[in-house]
């Protein structure tokens, strides 16, 4: 029996043992074939793995692994009783995968990391990756390209992001702000641009920020601050610019911070108070100034500081932390001594370029250590340049001076064989910060670390591996982290040729991730760029290939430098990890004179090289001379035979003539430039034109490469118009010129006229508009001719001391040079002869209805509609007008209570001509700076308000908030006036300039160029009362250490003092409601300051409540009040509504703000920007209002009480609004809700635009983009044929003139021709002219593209024909808005029935003189012909 169990027992055992075996885990099949999928398309030819162990057996593209490479799978074996395994990280490192990254990778749920580093993949990052929970990413050091998919940011479960070392381009999607749990995010060494998406803001959990290496823009953004999480931030050479923002003080938890390279404006030492924990602070080459902060110093953590290459000045203190070893101050202007405790055993310390003082070699910093390291080259600017170099040797002399040195870098002593002759390469080898070779007065010095290696090398010499056909000389180089100098002192005087031999020897050209090296830096001769971001694989094409810089250098004062420097561009971890900076094989200086001299003995070559220099000079003396005709037997056979028709001029002749182009010699001023009169040595006058610079005459071949910005070609500055590609004067061009282009003979005669009426009339034609009958000078003069009433136009300031036969007979020919028909104008002696009497004048044609007129008078009706209805879209403030006008009163100063005014400036001149104006208020402009306006002439002004308008020059009056400078005459005269408010505050006067007599009557508050702050402690936060009585220009110091500033004055009624206070009468249900009871407002700006405050970080309460709007159903509900807040000169609200912030009136709403004091001083200031209601609930009730303010220190233990309560309804509300924020952006972008997308939008329109040339989808997306872009500015279509007629003929740009040329090109896309470059027959000159005859024969279908054939629908195409003519009309207030346009072709819209003249229309748009100039080419060209004709 007991056997029996006892073998029943066994096989149980057996049975278990062989359930264990079937019970191994194995990873499923699918994720088995998946991952060869993913190998495959990554390029690995070879792949076996091995499913029950989760092992990757063989794995590459050959079947042995390259050296270094790690490959390996890791599985999750957890799942269905520890039976399956499921794959959840893969690692193909240093494989040099040729491949592509896989789509497949969202087939293997489980997958958490991957690490695909150092491949050569291709292509970019699939979107398919999107919908993976992947948490580690590394596609560092690959050939990955193109824009980054946004759907990246869908991979919400991400920790770890590396595309270090791709080519990934443009700019970074904002989507990848929603990677919310990212702690770790790479992107150096790429090409990125644009500026960082503010998205990142949300990054909140990042620890490691990098950047390094890239093309980005804008500033460093400030909401770096928000990331109080990160401990590593890199920036070198990002493209970036400064100033580093104060806000980098928030982040405490810092340990490395490098930035470096940045351009910018010149900074103040960054406030890095608050981050004690930092081990390494990289500032270099951030245009840093002033002394560093004596606490940096005393970080008891750091370990590394350079500051090297900014212009920082001041002492190195001798309290210095213990653990600060590496210090690297290179490049600056400090001074003073050394301490003693800046030398600690280990320490690697910089001082080169700078201006310390040296004491000799017996001091401490020249004594030799192996165990510390200290440059000291140039580190003190010692008389003796030898002695600069070689600061710790006594008493550096020449014994004698050498004339040429060689190196081999990072080798021994070589030798080859140069022009048939020996030449001995000297080795550097035997340390890595600096080397001497005394006895042939040489050296290099090196600067810098290398990142993120644990030994403290300067420099290091390497040699390649490689087996290319590289000369010996080449295969060695010296190695730098930053900057690297070889110098050779008592080197004799004269020029050099220094030859710089070069070899990429780490990088390679084969088949591995080495080839994707890339190396670039700066390189300086003598303290002299000479190559910028020089790139040894560009210029010897290809790695492993020798190249050699040759430069011409001067030697003057026996030394000469040569630095290579290292400005953070390029890879730093190909072939490994910290191989990067500036690399040099060799070295050589060869003189250009033959021989030198030895230890000072003179040379006879020496002066017979001045001897033959001096008779070249002399030789070439006389050959200028003879040149330039001073001498006798030079001809000018330039003008031979053409003595009597052509007589040539030198420029010394012109400027004697002209008195040097004297302004009084001045006599007229065009498009080209000003013309001057002038007198030969014979007495004959003549008149000579200088060309402007930037005119462009006589250089028409350049005019494509032009690239001008918007308010460059507006500027009118020498009155040319760019913008239309032709070069004249507004108001002066012939019509087929402005209009099209086309200079005809007669141009010149048409301006003639208008110059003609100028002269008869005393008027200008441009300015000039009499009634609104008329739009211009030409106008009136060619009515009065239909008229007989010609010598209406005589300037009756003449007098009778006029012939009026002559003023007649000027004033007609004057209209007939202005015909807009060139052919119908006389030429130029036919106008002198009928001006001297000799010839009789033709009748002029009436022209009719012509666009030169009408398309103003439809631009001034056109205003004059947008005027009565309250329609702001325009944006120009132009006014022109007669100086007879009676108006009185212009008031552009915000018409609603939403927004501004909305024009732009500048403010024009013809402002000046409203003569009888006696208020004008403009305020709050946008647009370019301009000069104070001419307002001379308004004697009857009583109120002129130019606030905000962004003027420029000296001060002609009362303008806050502009660019203005220069003095106030006679500020002692102001007590003697009966002065009611003078506001002088932020300016620079001279505070010995304002007399104590007028002081009590000026606010004077930050109007001196000068201000200092006491020491003093900070106490509890507290309110004080602000009970001092405002005013409108009031500096108040209310109490010891605190007050307010009050600029502006309430427009539109009587004030008193109490207006400048509000106070609430209905009973507030909310805590602290006294607070809220009372509150201050201010027309303009209010400032509150506090001084004598502690330097460190605050946080500012502002305390608001609307308690003048009611919320009943009276008028009072409807008021609006928005205003900026400003905190230490930053603005931290724009357009602030407290209404709108705390949802209602009577509530309130708290709002707070982080501020750095650094000069003990603490200023808000609260500015009304002119928009907002002005007359609820009386008039004169608007501007800024503050109800309280409270200031507490971030450096000290919070106050118990009401303090706790403040901060957790703060924190509530944040937290309130951030949610609201993110819900509003989310139903934005389609996330939530039912938001309709583009897609849904354009859905249903196929069958509109389906038969037309272009794609359906892109024409409809055209027609939105254009829809979109109303009110801007016409940009790309400023080009002739597409130009709306206001424009091109006046300059006048309205908001319809994009809609003109949408007519044009509509009109292009149905008839599939060019508009400039068709004409049918002889009988038309453009696409346009040809399809107004269609319109008015109503053959339509004739203007169809004919290679459409039958495939149209034919209702479309002559609908789109006619809403391209109504866009078109001549007239911009007859043209419909693009939103109408839109309608239209959408056919939700009737088409407008518009018929024009033919006959008229032809005149207006002036086809007939075109149609006579082309038929001059026809007869000239037949190439031009064929260009003509062809589409």
């Amino acid at each position: 029996m007991l056997s029996t169990n006892a073998f029943v027992s066994w096989i149980l055992v057996l049975s278990c043992f062989r359930l264990l075996n079937f019970a191994v885990p194995q990873v499923p099949k699918e994720e088995v074939d998946v991952l060869q999928q993913i190998v495959t398309a990554m390029g690995a030819k070879f792949w076996k793995f091995n499913a029950n162990l989760c092992d990757i057996e063989l794995v590459g593209v050959t079947q042995i692994a390259p050296s270094g490479s790690e490959g390996y799978v890791d599985c999750d074996c957890t799942y269905e009783n520890n039976t399956v395994c499921h794959v959840t990280k893969i690692v193909l490192k240093s494989y040099n995968l040729p491949g592509i990254l896989s789509p497949e990778i969202v087939k293997l749920p489980y997958l958490r990391d991957i690490d695909f580093a150092y491949n050569l993949l291709t292509g970019t990052i699939p979107i398919e990756w999107a919908s993976t929970q992947l948490n580690f990413v590394s596609l560092l050091v690959n050939l990955l390209s193109g824009k980054l998919p946004e759907e990246l940011g869908n991979i919400t479960t991400l920790t770890y992001l590396s595309l270090e070392v791709n080519q990934f381009s443009g700019s970074i999607p904002s989507e990848l702000g929603k990677l919310i749990n990212l702690k770790t995010l790479v992107l150096s060494s790429n090409q990125f641009t644009g500026n960082l998406p503010t998205s990142f803001s949300e990054l909140i959990n990042l620890d490691d920020f990098r950047i390094n290496d890239n093309n980005f823009s804008g500033p460093i953004p400030e909401f770096i601050q928000n990331w109080k999480r990160l401990t590593h931030l890199e920036m070198h050479a990002s493209g970036l610019e400064g100033p580093i923002p104060s806000s980098i003080s928030f982040l405490t938890m810092l340990t490395a911070l490098r930035i470096s390279d940045i351009k910018g404006p010149t900074q103040g030492f960054p406030v890095l108070r608050s981050t004690t924990s930092i081990v390494t602070l990289v500032l270099r080459n951030c245009n840093i100034s002033g002394k560093i902060p004596a606490y940096v110093w005393k970080f008891r953590v750091l370990q590394m500081l350079d500051v090297s290459f900014n212009k920082l000045v001041g002492n190195i203190p001798y309290d210095i932390a213990r653990n600060l070893k590496v210090v690297f101050v290179t490049g600056n202007m400090l001074s003073g001594n050394i301490p003693d405790a800046l030398l600690k055993d280990g320490s690697n310390i910089d001082l080169s370029y700078n201006n310390f003082t040296l004491k000799g070699p017996d001091q401490s910093a020249c004594q030799s250590n192996i165990n510390q390291n200290v440059n000291l080259f140039k580190s003190s600017a010692t008389v003796n340049p030898p002695q600069q170099m070689l600061p710790c040797t006594r008493n550096v002399d020449c014994p004698r001076y050498k004339c040429s040195f060689h190196v081999n870098c990072g080798g021994g002593n070589l030798e080859i064989k140069e022009s048939n002759r020996k030449v001995t390469y000297e080795g550097d080898v035997g340390g890595d910060a600096r080397f001497l070779s005394a006895s042939s007065y040489w050296g290099f010095t090196s600067s810098g670390e290398f990142m993120d290696l644990p030994s403290n090398q300067n420099s290091r010499s390497i040699r390649t591996t490689s087996t290319a056909n590289l000369s010996e000389l080449y295969c060695t180089a010296r190695l730098s982290p930053l900057s690297l100098t070889y110098y050779h002192y008592c080197l004799e005087n004269g020029s050099y040729s220094v030859n710089l031999h070069f070899a990429e020897i780490l990088f390679t050209n084969d088949n591995t991730y080495n080839k994707l090296g890339k190396r670039m830096f700066d390189i300086y001769i003598q303290e002299k760029l000479v190559w910028k971001d020089f790139n040894i694989e560009d210029e010897a094409r290809g790695a492993q290939r020798p190249v050699t810089k040759p430069f011409n250098v001067t030697v003057s004062d026996n030394t000469l430098e040569i630095r290579f420097y290292w400005a953070s561009k390029g890879t730093t971890r190909i072939p490994n990890k910290g191989d990067y900076g500036s690399i040099i094989s060799a070295i050589s200086v060869i003189p250009n004179f033959k021989i030198c001299s030895n230890g000072g003995k003179k040379n006879l070559t020496v002066y017979v090289s001045v001897g033959v220099v001096a008779i070249c000079l002399i030789f070439s003396i006389f050959g200028f001379l003879w040149w330039k005709g001073c001498l006798k037997g030079r001809k000018r056979k330039d003008f031979e035979g053409l003595e009597l028709q052509t007589v040539s001029f030198t420029l010394k002749q012109i400027k004697v003539a002209t008195n040097n182009f004297d302004p009084t010699n001045k006599i007229g001023e065009g498009g080209f430039g000003p013309v001057y009169k002038g007198q030969l040595s014979d007495g004959t006058v003549t008149a000579v034109k200088q060309l402007s610079s930037k005119s462009r005459q006589g250089n028409r071949s350049e005019e494509s490469q032009l690239m001008l910005d918007w308010p460059t070609r507006l500027n009118e500055e020498e009155k040319t118009h760019i913008s239309t590609q032709v070069a004249g004067t507004i108001g002066y061009m012939a019509p087929e010129y402005a209009l099209w282009g086309h200079l005809t003979d007669k141009a010149d005669v048409y301006s003639f006229g208008v110059v003609l009426l100028e002269i008869v009339s005393g008027k200008s034609n441009n300015t000039y508009m009499p009634s609104s009958d008329y739009t211009c000078l030409l106008d009136m003069a060619c009515h009065l001719q239909e008229t007989n009433c010609i010598d209406k136009l005589l300037d009756k300031r003449l007098g009778s001391q006029v012939n009026p036969e002559e003023v007649e007979r000027t004033a007609k020919v004057a209209v007939l040079c202005t015909n807009s028909t060139a052919s119908v104008r006389p030429t130029m002696s036919e106008v002198v002869q009928m001006l001297e009497g000799n010839m009789d004048i033709p009748d002029a044609p009436n022209e009719g209805n012509d666009v030169r007129f009408k398309t103003i008078k439809g631009l001034n009706q056109e205003w004059q509609n947008r005027s009565s209805s309250g329609n702001q879209t325009q944006k120009s403030a132009i006014v022109q007008t007669d100086a007879e006008v009676s108006t009185q009163s212009l008031n552009l100063l915000s018409p609603n209570r939403e927004q501004g005014s909305g024009f732009e400036g500048p403010i024009p001149s013809s402002i000046s001509i409203l003569k009888n104006l006696t208020e004008l208020r403009i305020g709050d402009l946008n647009g370019g700076a301009s000069e104070f306006p001419l307002l001379r002439d308004m004697k009857r002004m009583q109120m002129l308000m130019l606030r905000s308008c962004k003027l420029s020059g000296n001060i002609p009056g009362d303008l806050s908030f502009n660019k203005l400078k220069g003095d106030v005459a006679n500020l002692e005269g102001l007590s003697y006036l009966e002065i009611i408010q003078i506001d002088l505050s932020y300016n620079n006067f001279y505070e010995s300039s304002v007399p104590s007599s007028c002081r009590e009557t000026l606010n004077l508050f930050r109007s001196f160029s000068r201000g200092n702050s006491l020491e003093a402690t900070v106490g509890n936060a507290i309110f004080e009362a602000d009970e001092e009585s405002a005013g409108s220009e009031k500096f108040v110091h209310s109490k010891e250490n605190w007050g307010s500033s009050s600029t502006g004055y309430f427009l539109g009624r009587n004030i008193s003092i109490n207006d400048y206070t509000a106070n609430n009468v209905s009973v507030l249900k909310v805590n602290d409601s006294e607070l809220y009871t009372s509150a201050r407002l201010s027309p303009l700006s209010l400032t509150y300051y506090r001084h004598c405050l502690a330097n460190g970080n605050y946080t500012v309460t502002l305390h608001f409540a609307e308690i003048i709007f009611r919320d009943n159903r009276s008028f009072r509900s409807l008021g609006r009040r928005m205003f900026d807040v400003y905190i230490q000169g930053e603005r931290k609200l724009n357009d602030f509504d407290i209404e709108k912030d705390a949802k209602g009136v009577d509530k309130v709403v708290k709002q707070k703000f982080k501020a750095m004091v650094k000069n003990k001083t603490l200023e808000i200031r609260f500015h009304y920007s002119g928009k907002g209601s002005t007359t609820v609930p009386s008039r004169g009730t608007y501007g800024p209002l503050i109800s309280a303010i409270s200031v507490e220190s971030d450096f000290k233990p919070p106050s118990k009480g009401k303090k706790k309560i403040f901060i957790a309804t703060g924190a509530a509300a944040s937290a309130f609004f951030l949610i609201l924020i993110i819900l509003c952006f989310s139903w934005w972008k389609g996330y939530i809700g039912g938001r309709i997308s583009r897609e849904q939008e354009l859905r249903g329109l196929d069958l509109r635009t389906r038969l037309f040339t272009l794609d359906k989808s892109k024409l409809l997306q055209t027609i939105l983009m254009l829809q979109t872009k109303l009110g801007k500015v016409v940009s790309d279509l400023s080009t002739s044929g597409y130009m709306a007629p206001e424009y091109a003929m006046w300059g006048y740009l309205t908001y319809k003139a994009d809609v003109y040329s949408f007519g044009v090109v509509a009109l292009e896309i149905v008839a599939g021709k060019n508009n400039m470059k068709y004409c049918p027959n002889d009988n038309f000159v453009c696409l346009l002219d040809w399809a107004m005859v269609l319109q008015n024969k109503g053959r339509f279908m004739e203007l169809v593209d004919p290679r459409l054939s039958s495939n149209f629908d034919k209702e479309e195409a002559e609908r789109m024909t006619k809403v391209a003519l109504l866009c078109t009309n001549p007239s911009p207030a007859l043209r419909p808005t693009m939103s109408t346009v839109c309608g239209m072709l959408e056919g939700y819209i009737n088409v407008q029935e518009f018929k024009m003249d033919p006959s008229i229309y032809e005149d207006e748009l002036k086809f007939q003189s075109l149609r006579e100039k082309f038929q001059d080419i026809r007869l000239n060209s037949s190439e031009t012909r064929n260009l003509i004709h062809t589409v």
